[in-house]
């Protein structure tokens, strides 16, 4: 969401100060459609309702109605907060937010964590407190907080709750769509507007003017004033990649993209954005939001309330369990998604050449590059989410590339793994996809796979059911199957790649940092490579390359891992923060596995439906009875929100080995091996991008002053051979100066 207030609000001050927040500004009309009301949300009400009449102004209509954000803020602000069902909203989510692996870490992180701590456990509590205090006067009030809490300060996207509030309104800066770039590749990156670089790349004659950067927006230097608003949203861990997140994608695949209309600040009720460019031209233009939820028959706070904040029915106790039973008893097909034919044509992409090879659904691509570098492959990885085996199975198109590349006479590979221009903000997908790509390159070596969950009742209670149920043929766990699979021992080895005796061998608890976890699990089937170990690597390690924007997470973080710290391929970071310096590539989630609150709640409900299977085999089992509440997960829909339960936690973190004091690597800082800025060329050509990666990894192009090890600013020899952390890397920005002691 959008806005902020409670304990959150006051840690924002520093957004709504950056200028004097101006006047209300919208059309007469709009404002006609308003008078005689007073309730705010009624006014929004009325607003969308007029929108689309004729006599309203739809110049730059998008389809929603724009709603000044101060009304929007102060709707919000109106919306009732009922105590009992917000104490019942934390009791419902502590269990789940209790399976969070990095807890301890959070509260206490280690040396190299370039953000803020926070006492997530001491949030809830403190956030409990107001609730019984009185402290929130609105129900946006304490949503605002939770949200903060859980959403952005763990700076972890496998991490969330549902907050129906949330979810209302989006708001949209005044901002057109803006990039960050180096004008020549060595000076620091200043931010530009897209259409000025647009005309200029579209100009056969050049330009009567230079495209002149923004200097301030809000009376903030720019650069500043966009890490600021990103870094209260984002929740990645590293500020050159909230940073990178904060503009349009490149290479340009849609002029009118604006990311930034997705970043905004919590506790941001400014209805107009004034920009400055270095020439001195000044800009600015009304922000708005748009109802995201329905707003028919609104007309209050109380309305908002009851219609979006409470769920949309309310069950029994029995009606629910018997529907949870009934879905697992009996559950719904899935319609098969509709066959991509091996002959169709790969997609393509604007700012991108022709591929090779690729993979229809989009998801991965490969390419050639062209003289001088027609000796360079690059494959482009956008997500590892396909599993059908298939001829345009994911991992199928990666070997069939890098096979063809080899027979074409191709001796070095980019591996572009991120989104923004793709191993760049790759968000990850299934775990197996990303084991399977590493073994493509190395398919001789034995995956590691360390990992290790926190440990508490409920996690002791899933094991031991699930793992006694695992010797009998049954179909119980149906609807559970990936949860299931993440707590019975027929689904991992320990550390020396053995099975565990006994769910007590793996659920401890182990005491670390000052918490509890299970032993150290390691993937049961995942040994050596797809080939066993028969054929060799597909090339040297120091012929691979990855390219990163700090985007990167989940299973691509995983697969990132594997190919350092077991294939020992280098890295090259594009993009970040507006100083030189180094980079870390991977500042996604880097947890080795992501449940959702669902796949809880319905491996909960199979395990209570295992009971009378365990007493007719005379198999004991912890009692439910047993696990203190706020372990103890319900069968129940939430007291508010919707009952699909989307939220979802990191169920395990990831290590890069199996001794007891290694740290997770979530809290590890890493940087890349070289970092390279983006430049104008890139908006709109991703190829030259690549060219450029491939002169820096093999053609001693110097990289961004101090983001190698090497005195000559040459990209270093080695996948660890890194420029350590230091207080450079922070975010030197404070988002939580009154943020209670209880959350940092």
């Amino acid at each position: 969401m959008s806005f902020s207030r409670g304990v959150v609000a006051l840690v924002l001050v520093g957004y709504a100060l950056a200028a004097p927040a101006p006047q209300v500004t919208t059309s007469p009309e709009k404002v006609a459609a308003r008078q005689g009301v007073t309730e705010p949300c009624a006014q929004v009400n009325s607003i969308v309702d007029n929108w689309n009449q004729p006599s309203g102004d739809t110049s730059g209509n998008t389809g929603k109605a724009r709603i000044p954000v101060s009304l929007a803020k102060t709707c919000l602000d109106s919306v009732p907060l009922n105590v009992f069902n917000a104490q019942k909203y934390l009791d419902y989510y502590l269990p789940y937010l209790n399976l969070q692996s990095t807890l301890a870490y959070l509260k206490d992180p280690p040396k190299g964590w370039t953000l803020d701590a926070v006492d997530l456990l001491g949030g809830v509590k403190q956030i409990s407190k107001n609730i019984k205090t009185g402290y929130y006067k609105s129900e946006y009030d304490f949503e605002a907080d939770v949200y903060f809490l859980i959403m952005v300060l763990p700076r972890d996207f496998h991490f969330s709750v549902p907050l129906p509030l949330m979810d209302v309104f989006t708001v949209e800066l005044g901002l057109p769509p803006l990039v960050s770039v180096s004008i020549d590749g060595k000076s620091i990156p200043q931010v530009y507007v897209v259409s000025d670089l647009y005309k200029l790349h579209n100009s056969s004659s050049g330009l009567p003017y230079k495209p002149s950067p923004i200097q301030t927006i809000n009376g903030e230097p720019a650069a500043d004033f966009m890490l600021h608003m990103a870094l209260d949203k984002e929740q990645y861990h590293d500020p050159d990649a909230i940073y990178n997140l904060a503009f349009t994608e490149i290479p340009l695949e849609d002029k009118n993209d604006k990311r930034m209309g997705q970043i905004y600040s919590h506790g941001f009720n400014v209805d107009k954005t004034t920009w400055t460019f270095q020439n001195g031209t000044t800009k600015s233009k009304d922000n708005y939001a748009t109802v995201v939820e329905g707003f028919t028959n609104i007309k209050s706070g109380k309305d908002v309330y009851e219609k979006l904040v409470l769920p949309p029915s309310k069950t029994t106790e029995d009606d629910n369990i018997a529907s949870a039973i009934n879905a697992i008893i009996n559950p719904k097909k899935q319609e098969a998604a509709t066959p991509v034919q091996p002959g169709d044509a790969f997609p393509s992409k604007i700012g991108f050449p022709v591929p090779v090879l690729g993979d229809p659904a989009g998801k991965t691509a490969g390419y050639y590059l062209k003289a001088p570098h027609d000796n360079v492959a690059v494959l482009d990885i956008t997500g590892f989410e396909n599993e059908e085996k298939t001829d345009t199975n994911q991992v199928t198109i990666i070997r069939k590339f890098l096979k063809k590349a080899k027979a074409d006479g191709k001796t070095k590979i980019v591996v572009d793994d991120a989104k923004t221009t793709q191993l760049q903000h790759n968000g990850g997908g299934l775990v197996g996809n990303g084991y399977k790509t590493f073994s493509a390159f190395f398919p001789s070596d034995t995956i590691l796979g360390a990992a290790r969950q926190r440990s508490n009742p409920m996690v002791n209670f899933f094991s031991n059911i699930t793992t006694a149920m695992d010797t009998f043929k049954t179909d119980i766990f149906g609807k559970a199957p990936v949860a299931k699979d993440a707590y019975s021992l027929d689904n991992m080895l320990d550390k020396n790649t053995q099975l565990f005796k006994s769910p007590k061998d793996w659920v401890g608890p182990n005491h670390i940092h000052d918490d509890d976890f299970t032993a150290i699990e390691r993937p049961g089937k995942v040994g050596k490579g797809e080939n066993g170990g028969s054929k060799p690597d597909l090339l040297p390690e120091m012929d691979i390359i990855l390219l990163q924007d700090g985007t990167c997470g989940s299973t691509c973080a995983l697969f990132s891992q594997l190919m350092k710290s077991q294939g020992g391929v280098r890295s090259i970071a594009v993009g970040g923060r507006a100083k030189a310096g180094p980079m870390q590539g991977v500042a996604g989630s880097k947890g080795a596995q992501v449940l959702k609150h669902k796949d809880i709640q319905q491996l909960t409900q199979a395990c209570y439906n295992s009971f009378a299977t365990l007493k007719a085999k005379d198999i004991s089992f912890p009692s439910p009875q047993s696990i203190p509440q706020e372990y103890n997960i319900s069968l129940l829909d939430p007291p508010i929100g919707t009952p699909d339960l989307t939220g979802r936690f990191n169920l395990k973190n990831n290590y890069n080995s199996t001794k007891d004091d290694e740290i997770p690597l979530e809290f590890v800082y890493e940087a890349t091996n070289c970092r390279i800025y983006f430049e104008l060329s890139d908006v709109f050509d991703i190829a030259g991008l690549w060219a450029r990666v491939a002169d820096h990894a093999w053609g001693g192009k110097r990289c961004v002053e101090g983001s190698t090890t090497n005195k000559d600013g040459i990209i270093s020899g080695s996948a660890y051979d890194t420029v350590p952390f230091s207080d450079s890397a922070k975010a030197g920005v404070k988002i939580g100066l009154n943020v209670p002691t209880q959350w940092v």
